[in-house]
């Protein structure tokens, strides 16, 4: 009986269908892969990351959740269910209270003003994705808003766990480790992708691997880049409108942004100081979205 009971089991798992995150994941291997071997990373896990390196990493992620809570509340507006805009609207204060309790006591600790984090602008990366996740939330349906946070949810949980068997020998890159590893925050990923997988259960296969085409018409080579110095900035969604971003062709670390000359007088340029290894949330930004 109990050999009979262990068949059924194994034929009704085989015959299951598999789930759409398990597709995802699928998917991406390759790219988990490589991003496990980014410098970035790997100097978390050795101790070896410059410390520059890691406070610039903090100030754009502190910015990033800023947003990333932002978007988590418009899908909780748009969400199908009542428990699931509950769910949504306390992940989107958590990513405030992390900026609040690990960015800044670190930052602190690195004598960095508040004030100082804080009036730091955005950097290009980290505005373009923010810029998609947005546009993505408010303009298309809630399953498309939700994929496209999931990168974040899930990437980090998964290189916090990778990262948790060996440790690190610096104390607050450990600190960060044991926030992206903890079973609380791997409780939400396992919510968020409980979301996804029953939205895509009732949606067609086929409109999930094809989102419907952007109706902002952000698309194609900034009219104004010539003029303003980046030839070869593109138009990134922004908001309700549009904005150009692309790198200085004088001098690559300035980047021109919705409109912003590289002259030196411009009163809107932005100039990026120095160019550390990418974070995998920004490195996943840049490659995949």
């Amino acid at each position: 009986m109990r050999l009979l009971v262990l068949a059924l089991v194994a034929f009704c798992s085989e015959a299951a269908d598999p789930r759409f995150s398990d597709e995802l994941w699928n998917d991406i291997r390759p790219i988990y892969a490589q991003t496990l071997k980014q410098p970035f990373l790997t100097g978390i896990a050795d101790g070896t990351l410059p410390r520059s390196h890691f406070q610039f990493y903090l100030t754009q992620d502190a910015k990033y959740l800023r947003v990333f809570g932002e978007v988590l509340s418009v899908l909780a507006a748009k969400a199908p269910r009542v428990e699931w805009a509950i769910l949504l609207n306390q992940h989107a204060i958590n990513s405030v209270k992390e900026e609040r309790t690990l960015h800044e006591s670190i930052l602190r600790s690195y004598g960095v003003p508040l004030a100082t984090s804080r009036d730091t602008p955005m950097a290009p990366v980290n505005y373009a994705y923010t810029s998609h996740l947005m546009a993505t939330a408010l303009r298309q349906p809630f399953a498309y808003g939700l994929a496209a946070v999931l990168p974040c949810y899930w990437i980090y949980l998964e290189v916090g766990k990778e990262l948790k068997k060996k440790g690190s020998k610096n104390p607050d890159y450990q600190r960060w480790i044991d926030s992206y590893s903890s079973e609380g925050y791997a409780q939400e990923v396992a919510d968020v992708l409980v979301i996804m997988d029953t939205e895509a259960a009732r949606l067609d296969t086929d409109s999930l691997r094809t989102p419907p085409p952007a109706t902002n018409g952000c698309s194609g080579t900034w009219p104004g880049a010539k003029r303003s110095g980046c030839p070869d900035a593109k138009l990134i969604p922004n908001g309700s409108g549009c904005a150009g971003i692309g790198f200085c062709k004088t001098s690559p670390q300035d980047w021109c942004l919705a409109g912003a000359s590289c002259s030196p007088a411009a009163s809107r340029r932005i100039k990026v100081t120095s160019s550390p290894p990418a974070s995998p949330r920004t490195r996943t930004a840049a490659g995949s979205d």
